[in-house]
């Protein structure tokens, strides 16, 4: 699972930046699914999710390589997301490079029909109640950064990852009393996005009120 978890990851970042470069959805889909071994219905599936959601989810497939998880296993990780990601566990298991195994293409061709059915009511309320508690999170870290986190563009200035999550976790608890601080990774992730990639969980050029 390992080695086509890292494939798998640079085809999504390729996927990416496509989107970010203005390529429109069906180009994409028509480019990764020829030139990569992503067939048509994941890409489909990766082309609708949001960004920030979907690193997580990564983060949890990594988690599971580490551990050598079996694919009994990580669908159980995965819980109430098992089935929504369906296609991408028994892509990163199997052990064919460009078409669906027979099974999964037997298991599609049943369920086609009832899946066109509820597919975009399922969608609708699965993805409304992540991105709802995305855009909550979000908004949380964004608070934080303009509160708390200075952009002065000096190269000596330097703050790194677990001082970042130090004084997010004080000021979190200091202003929310719901319980749940956002994690390390989660915080890590919005940084990147938005203060640059950090180099060895260092960002230059900020620092901290």
């Amino acid at each position: 699972m390992q080695s086509r978890l890292e494939e798998f990851e640079f085809n999504y970042e390729t996927l990416q930046f496509m989107k970010e470069s203005g390529t429109n959805d069906e180009q994409t889909k028509e480019v990764l699914v020829s030139e990569t071994n992503l067939d048509s219905n994941l890409v489909t599936l990766l082309l609708s999710l949001k960004s920030t959601f979907f690193r997580a989810v990564l983060l949890r497939y990594k988690l599971c390589a580490e551990r050598k998880v079996s694919q009994e296993g990580v669908e159980a990780n995965l819980g109430s997301f098992s089935s929504k990601f369906r296609l991408v566990t028994d892509h990163l298991f199997s052990s064919e490079t460009k078409e669906v195994s027979a099974e999964l293409e037997e298991m599609e061709e049943e369920e086609e029909e009832e899946e066109e059915e509820n597919k975009v009511e399922l969608a609708e309320e699965e993805v409304d109640e992540v991105v709802e508690a995305e855009e909550v999170e979000e908004n949380v870290f964004a608070r934080f950064v303009k509160a708390r986190v200075k952009k002065t563009g000096n190269k000596k200035d330097k703050v790194k990852s677990s001082q970042f999550y130090t004084t997010f976790r004080e000021w979190y608890e200091e202003h929310f009393e719901e319980e749940g601080v956002p994690s390390k990774k989660e915080l890590k992730a919005f940084l990147n996005d938005n203060l640059g990639t950090s180099i060895k969980n260092v960002w230059n050029g900020v620092s901290l009120d």
